[in-house]
Formats: structure tokens, sequence, C-alpha cells
């Protein structure tokens, strides 16, 4: 993706890295068609909040006896394709 940003082939707009915080001398910093955005939103009041209304409607299908609905069981195998390596620093 890198390089095909640097060659002008694409725009790409992120705030997800492999490593958190972006190292300052990462070459992804110095190439013009990549957007780098903080990645912030899981943090916000609001987000949380959703996400505490989200568990607490599957906790009730669950205890009515339907499974769940926004819950979704973490595979190893899924989880292992999802994350290049472990987050540094967050």
């Amino acid at each position: 993706m890198l390089d095909a940003a640097a060659e002008g082939q694409i725009k790409v707009a992120t705030d997800v890295f492999p490593e958190e915080p972006l190292p300052k001398g990462h070459r992804a910093r110095s190439i013009d068609n990549l957007l780098l955005s903080p990645h912030q939103a899981g943090a916000w009041d609001a987000v949380l909040r959703e996400i505490g209304r989200r568990a607490l409607a599957d906790i009730e299908l669950i205890a009515r006896g339907l499974p769940p609905v926004m819950c979704k069981i973490a595979q190893p195998e899924t989880v292992g394709l999802m994350r290049s390596k472990p987050v540094d620093r967050s």
C-alpha cells in the first residue's frame, strides 16, 4: 500500500498501523498521497456508551435463551489475521 501511494497509484487515509504510535522516522510520514490520522474513535464517551448498550442488549438476549446479535466469539485463527503484531503502546 505504501509503495502504491508513494508511486501515485492510489491515495490512502488511515488511522490504524501495525505499530502504534507510528515511529517519527517511519516512511509513511513522508508520502504525499497518504493522510495519517490518530486512532481516537474508540475512546470517545459516546462510543464507549454504545459499546455498553450493545453488550447489555446481547446479555438480555442470552438471558432469554437467544443468541447474541452484536457480540461475536473471537476465534484465535481470525484474530491472528487481523493484527500483524501486538500494539506496543496504547
